[in-house]
């Protein structure tokens, strides 16, 4: 993504890189300060991008969930539902996102985990 080597926070250049894990996210990891206006720019540039490559972004309320060799996104109200009325698999895992990055667990490890209870 070339926009990454001329993003610029108050006018500094911003040390950034991307990835794409699972071939499903977007992941970019600033390495320097970003401020809030830069953050913006960084959304519209990809909303832009998605928008030319004919893609669509998934909406905040879905996840991704892997199971049994396949990925598909379910929406995070219904994993809640299924999980507590005892028809979530277990062998289910859902792509979670904190401090170490983007990485495959249990709902029950995930940030999920806290709607649970």
């Amino acid at each position: 993504m070339a926009f990454l080597s001329q993003w610029k926070s108050h006018g500094r250049p911003i040390q950034a890189s991307i990835s794409f894990p699972f071939n499903h996210i977007i992941e970019i990891v600033a390495d320097s300060p970003v401020s809030g206006c830069a953050i913006d720019e960084l959304f519209r540039h990809i909303h832009q991008a998605v928008k030319d490559e004919g893609l669509t972004l998934l909406p905040t309320e879905f996840v991704l969930v892997f199971l049994d060799g396949n990925i598909f996104s379910e929406n995070f109200y219904e994993i809640i539902k299924k999980y507590k009325s005892g028809n979530w698999p277990s062998a289910a895992r859902v792509v979670d996102i904190g401090p170490e990055g983007v990485k495959l667990v249990s709902v029950e490890n995930s940030r999920i985990a806290i709607h649970l209870r």
